[in-house]
């Protein structure tokens, strides 16, 4: 009885220390450590370069809808607008403004309007 319970001891430990391991030191994809990331994801670009991203989708926050620009920051003229609640796909990569606030390209549902969004006013949805 007491060798059964080292050896359910002993195994419980490995399959532990097995999935254990990345979340103590940090998953790794494609050469970036998870664990030092926030929120968006992070992809490694040749030189070093690290560039934060989310693909997927995402939807408007602000109530009174969000403007669409045609670059990555304020001083870009406005295309239109999404309403409250409209749904989005984020096409690329996030750029970040001299304020340091981070703009993502988008695009709607429809694919009627894409251009680029305040992060501040969407919310990410999904996984």
């Amino acid at each position: 009885m007491v060798k059964k319970i080292n050896l359910l001891f002993a195994y419980t430990l490995i399959i532990t220390t097995i999935f254990a391991m990345p979340l103590a030191y940090g998953k790794t994809i494609n050469n970036v450590n998870i664990k030092d990331t926030n929120k968006t994801n992070v992809t490694k670009i040749k030189d070093d370069v690290v560039k934060p991203m989310q693909f997927g989708m995402a939807i408007v926050t602000a109530p009174s809808g969000l403007n669409v620009r045609t670059g990555p920051g304020t001083n870009y003229p406005i295309k239109g607008a999404y309403p409250y609640h409209t749904i989005l796909n984020i096409t690329g990569f996030a750029e970040e403004d001299s304020n340091g606030t981070l703009w993502y390209p988008v695009e709607d549902l429809d694919k009627t309007l894409s251009g680029w969004v305040d992060g501040d006013y969407i919310e990410m949805i999904g996984d």
